[in-house]
């Protein structure tokens, strides 16, 4: 018995089950996975009835398929710029390939970045995250997309194309910052950081050691100040002009 499908792993139980209560031989049920043989790919159909082909012969689909040369993109995208998503960069750059590290709030890090300690040898959280970030965010092989979320992936193995959408946000270096900014911008709202138990501002750092070190503007809250306090938005353009980067909503990378 042949169970052919993307997931056909799912199914055998149940097949497995009703065999042996017919008193079958269960041995004899064989997989044919398109999902893991890559018959999601290019030709589809044809990769199909070949997978299928091969499970009805009892012969390994990898064994009789002839290798395919295609061209290869040796960019990478890493999603998710926590601990695992930094080490990942890492090693990868190491190698020599160029890496794109998407993450969705203002810094790398993580959930490892608000421990403390780390199980079960209780070693310092901070003492072994904070030099692989400040490695990552110094490493000339990784660009590292903050405020950004992967909304699409289409292409094949080897050539994808990914489009990641970038949040509006403006960056201040930190030896940058007018300190009366602060005076000026006085709204205060939980700190994502802090997970709510800390207030934090419109302009705010993540926590003292985020990487990248800047400022964030939080044009949200910013925006929603009453009429009075709207001169600190015109403040905040006229001290930051031409020191701001601003992020595009929408980057594609080929």
């Amino acid at each position: 018995m042949v169970v052919a499908g993307y997931s056909p792993g799912f199914y055998k139980p149940a097949f497995t089950r009703a065999i042996s209560l017919a008193g079958g031989d269960v041995e004899q049920v064989r997989l044919a996975s398109f999902r893991e043989n890559g018959a999601m790919a290019n030709r589809p159909l044809e990769r199909a009835k070949a997978v299928l082909a091969c499970a009805v012969y009892g012969v390994p689909f990898s064994l009789a398929a002839e290798p395919e040369s295609v061209p290869v993109l040796a960019d990478t995208l890493v999603i998710g710029g926590g601990i695992a998503g930094i080490q990942a960069a890492l090693e990868i750059a190491e190698a020599g390939f160029r890496v794109h590290l998407v993450e969705r709030t203002p810094t790398i890090g993580g959930h490892m970045a608000m421990f403390d300690k780390t199980f079960p040898t209780l070693d310092c959280a901070a003492c072994i995250l904070t030099p692989k970030m400040v490695a990552a965010g110094q490493h000339p092989n990784i660009n590292l997309m903050m405020l950004s979320e992967v909304k699409e992936v289409s292409g094949r193995a080897g050539a994808y194309q990914v489009k990641v959408l970038s949040m509006p946000r403006e960056w201040m270096p930190r030896h940058a910052l007018p300190v009366r900014l602060h005076a000026v911008l006085p709204s205060v709202v939980p700190s994502e950081f802090d997970v709510g138990i800390a207030p934090r501002k419109a302009i705010y750092l993540s926590f003292p050691q985020a990487v990248p070190n800047s400022y964030v503007v939080d044009r949200l809250l910013a925006h929603g100040f009453r009429a009075k306090e709207r001169n600190a938005e015109r403040a905040l353009r006229s001290a930051a002009r031409g020191r701001c980067i601003w992020m595009p909503k929408t980057k594609s990378l080929n």
